[in-house]
């Protein structure tokens, strides 16, 4: 017994911005370039942008390494301050968000004139183990 051929999809070739075949796609009005508008929706992305950060929101996963100690602390932190009538941020990774960009504030006005620096991506810095082997608990 053999088994029957497939059909092809009457879809292939197609998506969101591929119209079917045989249809005409609309043509592209060159006259003006398009202004962007803001909408209130958009404002914290442009704002984001603005201090260097991604417009499009893009978000970036980080892993990090802590001594035990350090981050039961830290999410004690976190837990104790997260309660209405408190200051605490939404999420425990909102907390470490506003502590990294605390101290990258702090160093870029220390050290480069309150500006930012260019963009470094991941694999640009060091990987393994820390610079001048300086760790928290083992050189004091």
């Amino acid at each position: 017994m053999t088994r029957p051929k497939p059909r092809p999809s009457r879809l292939a070739g197609t998506g969101a911005i591929t119209p079917p075949p045989g249809e005409a796609q609309p043509a592209a009005d060159t006259s003006t370039p398009a202004t962007p508008t803001v909408s209130a929706a958009s404002e914290a992305p442009a704002r984001k942008a603005a201090r260097g950060g991604s417009a499009a929101g893009k978000r970036n996963k980080i892993a990090i390494y802590m001594d035990e100690d350090d981050v039961n602390r830290a999410r004690a932190a976190y837990a104790e301050t997260t309660t209405p009538s408190r200051e605490g941020p939404k999420s425990f990774s909102a907390f470490i968000v506003e502590a990294v960009l605390k101290e990258t504030e702090r160093l870029e006005r220390k050290y480069n004139g309150g500006e930012q620096w260019p963009p470094v991506e991941a694999w640009q810095i060091p990987q393994g183990r820390p610079t001048g082997a300086r760790t928290r608990k083992g050189n004091k």
